[in-house]
């Protein structure tokens, strides 16, 4: 069976629509063994921070916690995620951005039985579908570089993630002593996965219930 995962998710704006239409749709995963989601808040908004805690009124499976923002003290995303790391209550970690949600609701259980053949788990992040020549070139170079390291990773030769679909165990984050340079905004899906991987602890998951779906940014002019 699947063992239990903790989806770690951090948030630096007051996105109200990721609440109501995007939260839901990891909130209610089907999954045999019990998860949680836990929100790591990078913020000073009192009211955004209630109605985020007030969802714990219809989902027992959130935790919210909450880094209080200073302009003078920047948190990076890899702080952020420490922090999330240290509440979560499961050995297993997953995690994931508020730009992208589930392609189906199978998507934890895909990624959550991965921990089964490895102890660091890789899946697919697709781009949204939408209209014009600049959308599809845009999925089309995420689809061909993904595809590069997916396929080292198959072949053991892991050296990257993605952010918005990624995982690996409390054990193997502690005994690294955490993610590297934590004052750094990038690299913990690409930094921190080459100091852990080997050539024998990552399991890839390939099929399209385990995907997540990005929101683009951009276009042709960027």
């Amino acid at each position: 069976s699947e063992p239990p995962v903790s989806v770690i998710i951090p948030m630096f704006a007051e996105d109200y629509t990721y609440i109501d239409e995007c939260l839901p749709l990891i909130l209610n995963q089907q999954y045999a063994t019990t998860y949680e989601v836990v929100i790591v808040y990078v913020g000073s908004n009192s009211d955004f921070y209630e109605e985020l805690t007030r969802q714990r009124l219809f989902h027992p499976n959130l935790t919210v916690t909450k880094i209080e923002f200073n302009p003078r003290f920047p948190i990076s995303v890899k702080m952020a995620l420490n922090v999330g790391i240290k509440a979560a209550h499961n050995e297993h970690l997953l995690f994931t951005t508020t730009d992208s949600v589930p392609a189906s609701e199978q998507w934890l259980a895909m990624m959550g039985k991965a921990f089964m053949r490895g102890d660091i788990v890789l899946g697919y992040t697709a781009l949204e579908h939408g209209k014009g020549l600049t959308n599809y070139l845009m999925r089309a170079s995420r689809l061909q570089c993904s595809m590069y390291w997916l396929a080292a990773a198959v072949k053991g030769h892991t050296y990257r993630g993605s952010r918005n679909n990624f995982g690996f165990t409390k054990t193997i984050y502690f005994d690294a002593k955490g993610f590297n340079h934590l004052n750094m905004n990038i690299g913990e899906e690409d930094l921190f996965l080459q100091k852990v991987a080997r050539n024998n602890n990552a399991s890839v998951v390939l099929i399209p219930k385990g995907t997540m779906i990005e929101q683009p940014w951009g276009g042709m002019k960027w």
